[in-house]
């Protein structure tokens, strides 16, 4: 496991031309407020263990169900930090052995066991089809995109780690988006006001598609050449 989630390479993670000539980057601490200002308004009511405040709705009848939402919190959580820090450029050129070992969190402490709880949540949950069916989506999407990274990295297939570990980051900032889609859908005149609806579509998918979305359009107009990638090791 020695090489497991080592520092990638900067001349794999960055953009084309990003050697040559680097432009500000506005959009990351852009993500960083919107991550603090979100964790400070919304997990104090899960670390307060009421019920009552959960944004997510509880399914009373099951008595493992508000802990394990409390738990996806706190891990969906660390996966925001940490996604801020492994999208922090300065810091992977810099700081690789930080940058190594946020990725391990991440990975093991934040978004593999938040989609896991998700997708035990979601059925559990007073959801609507929609959104149960969007909730556990979200969450094999975020398990798969994590793995399938965490084994090219393992492989040393550095382009394809980028790719997908992009990916689960799109899935693990989702719930940015998911809150501003419900918001959006339920102010625009002209529409029915549904919050079932709302929250099943925007919040439960609309958010973390979008993010896909952008992800794949940010890939295919920097994309990175195969043959940067390390020939895989020949130990463990």
């Amino acid at each position: 496991m020695s090489h497991l989630l080592e520092p990638v390479p900067p001349s794999v993670m960055q953009p084309d031309g990003a050697g040559t000539r680097r432009r500000p980057n506005v959009w990351l601490p852009l993500l960083v407020l919107l991550v603090a200002a979100f964790l400070l308004v919304s997990l104090p009511r899960y670390l307060s263990l009421d019920p009552a405040q959960s944004l997510v709705p509880v399914n009373e009848g099951a008595p493992l169900h508000y802990p394990m939402v409390v738990a996806h919190v706190l891990f969906g959580s660390v996966a925001l930090v940490t996604a801020c820090l492994q999208l922090w450029p300065s810091l992977r050129r810099t700081r690789p052995a930080v940058h190594r070992w946020s990725g391990r969190v991440y990975v093991f402490g934040g978004i593999l066991p938040s989609a896991l709880l998700a997708v035990v949540i979601a059925p559990l949950g007073p959801l609507n089809l929609l959104g149960a069916l969007g909730a556990t989506t979200w969450g094999l999407v975020a398990l798969v995109t994590t793995v399938v990274g965490l084994v090219a990295a393992r492989r040393r297939r550095l382009a394809e780690h980028r790719r997908f570990m992009l990916y689960s980051f799109a899935t693990a900032i989702a719930i940015l988006t998911n809150r501003a889609m419900f918001l959006l859908l339920m102010s625009v005149p002209g529409i029915p006001h549904d919050p079932g609806l709302a929250g099943a579509v925007g919040g439960f998918w609309a958010g973390w598609l979008i993010n896909l979305g952008v992800a794949h359009w940010w890939l295919h107009r920097h994309p990175v050449p195969r043959p940067q990638d390390a020939p895989r090791a020949g130990h463990a």
